[in-house]
């Protein structure tokens, strides 16, 4: 057994966020390479007319579970589902539920997050935050606890040009608010978003700098790693390559760009794309919390260390390389139903911006809207092209900087591994061939996000070359 198996065999884990892309992986990662873990406690919510063990089998049936099930057909009796939510306090568990954690679990990784980018301030605070404190005074309660994995961002502190592995203090106090969110209504709240998010992209980027620094605050007594991942593609090996199926991130401009409504993009061409593979982030998940015990032993649990997870690969990857690889990839494997061929350009001219987005983007879209009035259809094409542009804005952000980023520790976590961990666990993108990895992120998102089968590419292939 590795090390890290050695540290995960009999112990129980729990895990929030289970039912999203990273959770899905990090428990099929754990399940396939640690057999020898006692429980994975995983907390889900209840839906309507689903309970927990529902969606529990309902969510097991994902492919990114297949291969486990060939190897270990028993494997889900290893998954304790538990009925709760992260918004409330005690995450909403009820008393023998709590007891059991409190008694059993040993590992907490902390995976529930709201990351879409329009997410209204006041949800962000509410999960990201909020959620973040319930899990923390839970785990706090936990006698057996030896390592806390919280996953954040590494454009938490996006309203710094360096980026250090360090928790940066926040204009307002998180706990003000987290106040002043419960007593002003929506409306207010979100007329004073801009003014409180003021230097960072959006509500998730904010509300993980909060998160942060609550945790630095109130809970650096335990053993706390955080975990701060660039931008989550798809996966590079584990448990297949190109498996996504989560719609935040980059996903949705590649979306867009396959189906040829992204024509011109502003941002600087040479800044960088912090792209990572998913199974590298997962694998970082599973390794910091290994790697804290070692820490504890060295100095002691007062010790918040912070990882910042971006691309070692040798060619560094540009915005405007990731956009040419993407239309390439599309133009080889088209999406069904294009409305013209995938082709993009960026520029970092305002003024050039202006004029290609109106004649490529807002014009076809009135122009559109105008034929369909006269065909006695309903007008689409100008609602699709405003949500289109608001996801413009939104990647602008990233397109149009470049920060300088220290990932010390990550490079340290890297050095510490075992020749066996490395190879179980890898967490080294050094030799990522960006252009291969690119085009089977578009492959796994024409897959598994927009859910189109292979089969069709012929058809695909045909009706775009028309």
């Amino acid at each position: 057994m590795s090390q890290i198996q050695q540290f995960f065999a009999g112990r129980s884990i729990f895990i929030t966020g289970f039912t999203g892309f990273l959770g899905k992986l990090v428990v099929s990662k754990i399940l396939t390479s640690c057999p020898d873990i006692e429980f994975i406690y995983i907390l889900i919510r209840k839906k309507s007319y689903h309970d927990v063990h529902d969606r529990l089998t309902r969510i097991l049936e994902s492919k990114v579970f297949s291969k486990l099930k060939e190897g270990n057909s028993d494997f889900h009796e290893k998954l304790v589902p538990l009925e709760g939510d992260v918004r409330e306090p005690d995450l909403g568990l009820n008393a023998e539920d709590k007891e059991t954690l409190i008694n059993q679990t040993s590992i907490v990784i902390h995976l529930a997050q709201v990351s879409n980018c329009d997410a209204n301030l006041k949800d962000a605070l509410e999960v990201n935050v909020n959620g973040t404190r319930y899990v923390f005074e839970l785990a706090k309660q936990m006698k057996q606890l030896v390592s806390l994995v919280h996953l954040s961002s590494v454009y938490s502190n996006c309203n710094h040009p360096t980026i250090s592995e360090m928790i940066y203090q926040p204009a307002y106090h998180p706990n003000k608010l987290l106040g002043a969110s419960e007593w002003l209504s929506d409306a207010v709240f979100k007329d004073i978003e801009g003014y409180l998010m003021k230097g960072f992209a959006n509500s998730f980027t904010y509300t993980k700098s909060l998160s942060e620094f609550i945790i630095q605050e109130q809970f650096s007594d335990l053993p706390v790693s955080i975990v701060r991942p660039a931008i989550i593609g798809s996966t590079w090996h584990e448990p297949f390559q190109d498996w996504i199926d989560s719609n935040t991130g980059v996903v949705p401009i590649l979306i867009a760009s396959g189906k040829g409504y992204l024509r011109v993009l502003k941002g600087n061409p040479k800044s960088t794309a912090e792209l990572i593979p998913a199974d590298c982030v997962v694998n970082t998940l599973i390794a910091t919390a290994w790697y804290r015990t070692l820490l504890v032993d060295e100095m002691g649990t007062s010790l918040v260390r912070v990882y910042n997870v971006t691309n070692n690969a040798n060619r560094r990857l540009t915005w405007q390389f990731l956009e040419q690889i993407v239309c390439s990839s599309f133009r080889k494997n088209p999406l069904n139903s294009v409305i013209r061929i995938p082709e993009a350009s960026m520029t970092n001219n305002s003024l050039v911006y202006t004029v290609k987005n109106g004649l490529f983007h807002v014009l076809p879209a009135y122009g559109a809207d105008i034929i369909n009035l006269l065909l006695g259809r309903s007008p689409c094409y100008v609602t699709t092209m405003d949500k289109f542009l608001k996801l413009l804005n939104s990647i602008q952000f990233f397109t149009c900087r470049d920060w300088k980023i220290d990932n010390s520790n990550y490079k340290e976590l890297m050095s510490k591994l075992s020749s066996v961990d490395k190879k179980m666990f890898g967490i080294d993108t050094s030799c990522t061939h960006w252009p291969t990895y690119i085009e089977g992120l578009c492959m796994g998102v024409k897959q598994h996000v927009v859910q189109e089968s292979l089969s069709d590419l012929p058809a695909a292939r045909v009706s775009i070359n028309r």
